[in-house]
C-alpha cells in the first residue's frame, strides 16, 4: 500500500491510498471480508468527502429478481453502516454512494448541499483519454473488466453549473450521457459488482493533489459557461406572432393544428381560386415544424408555388430576408 505524504502542491493531510496496481485488493471469495471492504470504502471516502456523512445506496442486482428488500438509501458514516452493507452485498445487491453532499435526508435534487467532485462514468470508453486529460483525474475506480469510473475532487463548482460542466466531460470522453444529475449515485470501492459474475469494484489510481478550484478546471478543459445554456422554448401565439395577429383580423385563422407547435389551420388567402375549394391550407410560426423561419402551406395545385412571403404581401407586410425557405416535411399537412 502507497502512503502519499505532503509535498508541495498536494494534500497536507496524509493520506493512505491504495497503489496504482491494485489488483491485490481483488478477493475472489463472494462473500468478501469486513476488513478489506472497510479500508478500501475508508480510503476512497476519506479523499473523497474526507469526514463527511455519506448517503449511500443499495439496489439488487439479480436480473428478473429486483427484490425490494435489497433497496436501501443508508444515511451517515461508512463505519456506522458498514455490516448492513456487506450483508446486503452478500445477497448481490449493489452498493453506491451519493458523490454530492446530501441534507442526510433524502437523495433527491432539492436534498443536494454541495458538490463534491466531477466524474464520469466510461462505461467501455478507452480511460487513456482521461489520464492525458489537462487535469489528472483524483481517483479512478473499475468497476468491472475494463470498466472505469473517474473522479476530479473540486471546490466552488455551483449547483447551478454541475450538470453543464458534467455534460461537457460526457462529450469530451464519450462517456456514459446519464451520469450528469446533482444527486447521481455511483458504485462504492470495497464492494463486489454482481450483475453478472461478481467483480470487486476497487481503486487502481489516487493521488493526494488538493481539490481543484472550479475557476482552473473549467479553464483547463476550456469549459464555457456562458455557451452552455439552455435553449429556449420559442415564444409562440397570438401575443408574440404579427402575422397570426393580422390573420386573426380577417378572420382567418380556422384552429391550430393538434400535435404540431406553431402549426395553425388557416384559409387560404386565394380560395376563390382554387377549383376544388380550400383542400388544406396552413400556417406555421417560425423555427416550428421544420422551419428555419416562418412557413405556409397550400395543398392545392394552384398555390404549389405560394411562400410565406406571398402571405406577408397579402397581409401587408414587409418581407423579411432572414425568413427562409422551409425544411422538408415528409408529412401530411393535416392530421
Amino acid at each position: 500500500m502507497n502512503v502519499i505524504e505532503k509535498k508541495e502542491g498536494t494534500d497536507p493531510r496524509l493520506v493512505s491510498t491504495p497503489s496504482t496496481k491494485n489488483n491485490n485488493f481483488y478477493n475472489s471469495n463472494i462473500q468478501g471480508s469486513i476488513k478489506n471492504n472497510n479500508q478500501e470504502a475508508a480510503q476512497f471516502l476519506k479523499l473523497i468527502a474526507e469526514d463527511e456523512l455519506i448517503t449511500f445506496q443499495t439496489f439488487d442486482e439479480v436480473k428478473d429478481r429486483k427484490d425490494p428488500k435489497l433497496v436501501r438509501i443508508l444515511h451517515g458514516s461508512l463505519e456506522q453502516h458498514l455490516m448492513t452493507l456487506t450483508d446486503l452485498n452478500k445477497f448481490r445487491a449493489g452498493v453506491f454512494f451519493t458523490v454530492n453532499a446530501t441534507d442526510l435526508q433524502g437523495r433527491e435534487t432539492k436534498n443536494i448541499t454541495k458538490v463534491r467532485a466531477l466524474f464520469v462514468d466510461l462505461d467501455g470508453a478507452p480511460l487513456e483519454p482521461v489520464l492525458s486529460a489537462p487535469l489528472s483525474p483524483h481517483i479512478v475506480v473499475e468497476t468491472s473488466p475494463k470498466k472505469f469510473h473517474a473522479y476530479w475532487i473540486v471546490e466552488g463548482v455551483s449547483l447551478e453549473h454541475f450538470q453543464l460542466i458534467q455534460k461537457a466531460l460526457i462529450k469530451r470522453f464519450n462517456a456514459d450521457p446519464c451520469v450528469h444529475d446533482l444527486p447521481r449515485v455511483m458504485r462504492l470501492p470495497g464492494f463486489f459488482h454482481n450483475k453478472e459474475e461478481p467483480f470487486f469494484v476497487k481503486v487502481i489510481e489516487s493521488t493526494g493533489t488538493l481539490p481543484y478550484q472550479s475557476s482552473v478546471f473549467l479553464e483547463k478543459f476550456q469549459i464555457d459557461l456562458q455557451l452552455s445554456t439552455v435553449k429556449k422554448e420559442p415564444q409562440l401565439g397570438l401575443s408574440y406572432d404579427l402575422i397570426l395577429q393580422e390573420l386573426d383580423k380577417r378572420g382567418m385563422i380556422k384552429r391550430p393544428l393538434p400535435n404540431k407547435q406553431g402549426a395553425w389551420e388557416i384559409i387560404c388567402p386565394w380560395v376563390d381560386l382554387h377549383t376544388t375549394g380550400d383542400q388544406g391550407t396552413a400556417y406555421f410560426e417560425p423555427n416550428t415544424n421544420g422551419y428555419k423561419g416562418a412557413g405556409f402551406s397550400c395543398q392545392h395545385s394552384h398555390c404549389s408555388d405560394k411562400t410565406i412571403d406571398d402571405l406577408r404581401a397579402f397581409l401587408e407586410l414587409q418581407p423579411l430576408e432572414i425568413w427562409e425557405e422551409p425544411l422538408p416535411l415528409n408529412e401530411e399537412l393535416l392530421p
